[in-house]
């Protein structure tokens, strides 16, 4: 069904006469488990066709009335210049109320530009954990405000410098035409780039600062006191002082983007940690059961015992005489998985 989102709307995108409307395509969680499509055949001939078919119709239409692209002819075209292929990228999201939600997205195939790029052109840093943590912390025994948001569409709204063509998908695909890009699409080599110098762009011209130490956390200065933001990706947490630099904030930020508000006066999620906070006892716990659960249920180690040392204590390593990993992938993406959850918390 659709419906009308006005804690969102940003001041930024209503002046661009972008609609405010939201697909709300859900399902109880106690639904069986529900197939993801790989592609758009897969997608309308499942039987969820039809939620998919509306989150498909949403993405669409979201990103045209953002102008992501200028439709041309394909002769037009200037010789020798690449069209990119797309595709479809679908995913339910498992919602805080206990549903589900259906999300598609258009993602260029980055991976078959035909561009020579270096790290300065692709690389985006993010804050380190250890910042969040500490201004968490900060927040804690100052008894600061805490806030925390996620921007919707991050990678929407940076603007690429170069000529970009891209194929329509199917089921949406034009004879004849193709889009020049005006914005950046997810799958570009280059959109995790455009993105950051977008945001520190914008955060500057709000006064914000940021650190050398750690280039992910902003701050900005006022006679009322110092505001600091924590960014990772599109997930940002910040403290101040006060419900007025707070509120101030949040006006300016939604100036230039759509954000999804956290309510912060109950447990809430940050980059899959749970923050509990108690603002009378002065207290604030990060606990990351949830996240250590998806792991176990990912590694099919749901049914495991519990164990107080990392290995078995009988058990003595040797060079060179250990059995390998048959699969190396799935053993990098362990211990990835591993070490974020004991960085964190």
């Amino acid at each position: 069904m659709w419906g009308t989102d006005l804690t969102c709307q940003s001041e930024y995108l209503s002046n661009q006469e972008v609609s405010n409307k939201v697909l709300i395509t859900r399902v109880n969680v106690d639904t069986p488990n529900i197939k993801t499509p790989k592609a758009y055949s897969d997608a309308i001939s499942f039987p969820k066709g039809k939620l998919w078919k509306d989150a498909m119709d949403y993405e669409l239409d979201k990103l045209e009335e953002m102008n992501m692209w200028s439709e041309m002819n394909e002769s037009d075209i200037p010789q020798g210049e690449q069209i990119l292929p797309g595709m479809w990228v679908h995913l339910i999201k498992n919602l805080e109320t206990g549903e589900r939600k259906f999300r598609s997205r258009w993602v260029v195939q980055g991976d078959q530009q035909k561009l020579n790029l270096s790290l300065n052109d692709t690389f985006a840093p993010v804050s380190c954990i250890s910042s969040l943590r500490i201004l968490l912390a900060l927040a804690t025994l100052k008894d600061l405000r805490v806030f925390t948001w996620d921007v919707d569409s991050m990678y929407l709204h940076g603007k690429i410098d170069h000529d970009i063509y891209v194929s329509f998908l199917d089921g949406y695909d034009k004879l004849g035409k193709v889009g020049k890009l005006n914005k950046v699409l997810y799958g570009l080599l280059e959109a995790t780039c455009v993105w950051r110098e977008d945001l520190e762009e914008k955060l500057k011209n709000l006064g914000f600062t940021p650190l050398e130490s750690d280039t992910g956390v902003f701050l900005c200065k006022s006679k009322e006191g110092i505001t600091a933001i924590d960014m990772h990706m599109d997930n940002g947490t910040g403290i101040c002082s006060s419900e007025e630099e707070e509120s101030k904030l949040k006006v300016d930020i939604q100036k230039f983007y759509k954000i999804k508000e956290k309510d912060t006066s109950k447990p809430f999620n940050v980059l899959g940690i749970l923050v509990t906070r108690d603002t009378q006892l002065g207290t604030i716990k990060l606990s990351q059961s949830d996240y250590i659960d998806s792991i176990l249920q990912w590694f099919d180690m749901t049914e495991c015992n519990p164990m107080v040392t990392p290995v078995d204590k009988g058990v003595h390593l040797q060079n060179n005489k250990s059995i390998p990993f048959d699969d190396k992938k799935k053993y990098q993406a362990l211990t990835r998985s591993l070490t974020y959850a004991t960085m964190s918390t």
